[in-house]
């Protein structure tokens, strides 16, 4: 989901649940989600594709998205302080 995520370049719920079949199709046909590599596989991405917005800003909420932008970018920043 992550990936997903940044690849969408860190696009809100309501946006991201639209896209998400396209960018799966482009991550998955430029190898960067291959099934059954890094915990990727065909339940994962059926899931993905299945969740809603709202389920898509609540992890967001609970800062999954902001522990790996932290991780991967080193942002030290949360939103509201900026």
């Amino acid at each position: 989901m992550e990936r997903v995520w940044a690849v969408s370049g860190g696009s809100c719920g309501k946006y991201l649940a639209v896209a998400m079949p396209a960018l799966l199709e482009a991550l998955e046909n430029h190898g960067e989600l291959v099934p059954g590599k890094r915990a990727y596989n065909l339940s994962v991405r059926s899931e993905l594709l299945g969740m809603s917005a709202a389920t898509i800003d609540r992890l967001d909420c609970h800062g999954v998205f902001g522990q790996w932008a932290l991780l991967k970018w080193g942002f030290t920043e949360s939103r509201d302080s900026v």
